[in-house]
C-alpha cells in the first residue's frame, strides 16, 4: 500500500485506543482508521476495527455494494477473517442477489471466483449458478472476458446438463478462449493413462460435491441419432487416448459422448 498522510485526528483516534483500549470510530470513519492502523502496524486498532465492521456491515445486515467495498479492503490489507465473515454472510444471500444491477456491475472477478468456490453458495441448481456466471461476464462482455475461462472453470459444471453449457458457450467469442473448452470438455474422453500430452491438457475439468444449499435436479438429454462420424471419433479416442476434434465438431462429440 502506498504511504500517505495521515491526518491528525485519526492518528489521534489510534493513539487513544493503544493506550485507552477504546476505540471511537463510525462508520465513516472506520475504514480510515483501519488503513491507518494497518500502515502504522498497529494489530490491536486493526482487531478493534474489523470487529466494529463486522458488527456493523455484516452482523447488522450487508448489501452487495458493502460486500465489495469489504472484500477488496480486506484482501488489500490481507485481513482474510474479515473476507471470510463477509462471504460468509453473503453466500446464503446468492440467490437472491447475484442478478441484480449492483451485483453485475460492483462484484470483482476475485470476489466472484471466491464466492463460486463455496460450498454453502445458496442456490436452486447449479445450473442456477452457470447461469448467473454467465451474466456477470456478459455485462461487462469485453472486460471480462480475459477472466471468463477463470469463471466459468469455478462453476461445478459436472452438475449442469451439458446441453445447458454448449448452448452457453457455443458462441465464437467464448470459443477463442482456450480455458473454456478445457472446462468443459468431460473426462470420460480420455480412458488411456498414457495418453497424448494434448488429452491430459483438457482432463482438467472438475466434478465437484453439490453445494450445501442447492437442491439439485437430474436432467436427462433426449435421445438423438448419432453419425456414423462422430461415433468413430468417439471409439477411436476411447482406444487410442487421442481426440481428433475442431471447433465445429467438439459439441456434436461431446453431446454423443455424454
Amino acid at each position: 500500500m502506498k504511504d500517505k498522510i495521515i491526518s491528525p485526528g485519526i492518528f489521534k483516534i489510534v493513539m487513544d485506543s493503544i493506550y485507552t483500549g477504546d476505540l471511537y470510530v463510525n462508520q465513516k470513519s472506520v475504514f480510515e482508521v483501519l488503513f491507518t492502523a494497518s500502515q502504522l502496524q498497529v494489530a490491536s486498532v486493526v482487531q478493534l476495527c474489523c470487529d466494529f465492521i463486522k458488527k456493523e456491515f455484516i452482523e447488522n445486515g450487508i448489501d452487495v455494494k458493502n460486500y465489495s467495498v469489504l472484500c477488496t479492503v480486506a484482501e488489500r490489507l490481507g485481513l482474510r477473517d474479515l473476507q471470510e465473515a463477509a462471504e460468509t454472510k453473503m453466500a446464503p444471500l446468492y440467490k437472491d442477489v447475484c442478478e441484480s444491477k449492483e451485483f453485475l456491475t460492483h462484484i470483482s472477478a476475485a470476489q466472484l471466483l471466491s464466492l463460486l468456490g463455496r460450498d454453502d453458495l445458496n442456490s436452486p441448481s447449479e445450473a442456477f449458478v452457470f447461469k448467473s456466471a454467465m451474466k456477470w461476464i456478459k455485462c461487462k462482455g469485453e472486460e471480462r472476458m480475459e477472466v471468463a475461462g477463470k469463471v466459468i472453470g469455478a462453476v461445478r459444471l459436472g452438475l449442469v446438463d451439458v446441453k445447458i453449457v454448449i448452448e452457453e458457450l457455443k458462441t465464437e467469442e467464448m470459443q477463442r478462449v482456450p480455458e473454456v473448452l478445457v472446462a468443459i470438455y468431460p473426462t470420460s474422453f480420455i480412458r488411456d493413462p498414457k495418453a497424448s500430452q494434448e488429452a491430459e491438457r483438457i482432463k482438467s475439468a472438475r466434478i465437484m460435491p453439490i453445494r450445501k444449499e442447492a437442491n439439485q435436479e437430474v436432467i436427462k438429454l433426449k435421445d438423438k441419432s448419432t453419425s456414423p462420424e462422430i461415433f468413430k471419433i468417439d471409439l477411436d479416442s476411447i482406444y487410442t487416448g487421442d481426440l481428433h476434434v475442431n471447433q465445429k465438431s467438439v459439441f456434436e462429440v461431446l453431446l454423443t459422448a455424454s
